[in-house]
């Protein structure tokens, strides 16, 4: 049994309905359809979509896209201990947008303007990482190790930078609005002389 959504529209100036119900097929979804309106067809322009099927696309899109990421982590592991087979992780322009990726090794990785938004980093250890550019916002980045890490120009509004090692890192014209960080540990990532 799927879930379909419908949309129609009785007459031109009349409001767009809108609402879902279950069948087994798309002839069976128009036959629920026009018993709940009580008409003998649909409205002219009716549209059907199995949002089950759409649903299950869109898991399996992103079932790919874990697998694909994970042989470049671990090539990326490889690359790290020197292995002959291993290789630099360069996920720039990456859409890994909601990841989780908490305790992952990506230190000196390639991630330049990469979506990372939502995403959870804790303790994620991104030292020397290229985040130039990247979409940081709303990342939950406690405890990360950013140290000597490229964030010039990278969206860090509202991330959870709480704990995180920010020790040498280029934060030229990050956007940190919003950003969940203790005072001094922004000023020592900024190198504020105190006065």
């Amino acid at each position: 049994m799927a879930t379909w959504a419908y949309e129609f529209q009785v007459a031109p100036r009349e409001p767009v309905e809108r609402g879902e119900l279950t069948a087994n097929s798309e002839e069976e979804a128009r036959r629920k359809l026009r018993v709940l309106l009580r008409a003998p067809r649909l409205p002219a322009g009716t549209k059907l979509v199995n949002l089950s099927a759409e649903q299950e696309a869109l898991a399996t899109k992103r079932s790919a896209k874990l697998r694909s990421l994970l042989r470049v982590i671990a090539a990326h592991h490889a690359w790290l201990k020197g292995e002959a087979e291993g290789e630099r992780a360069n996920l720039s322009r990456s859409n890994l947008a909601g990841l989780n990726l908490h305790d992952a090794n990506l230190s000196n990785a390639e991630m330049r303007e990469a979506d990372l938004s939502g995403c959870d980093l804790q303790r994620a250890n991104l030292r020397r990482a290229s985040l130039a550019g990247a979409n940081l916002q709303d990342a939950d980045l406690a405890k990360a190790d950013l140290s000597e890490a490229d964030l010039s120009d990278a969206d860090l509004r509202n991330a959870d930078l709480r704990g995180a090692d920010l020790t040498g890192a280029d934060l030229w014209r990050a956007n940190l609005i919003g950003v969940c960080i203790a005072p001094d540990a922004l000023h020592k990532a900024l190198q504020c002389r105190k006065k």
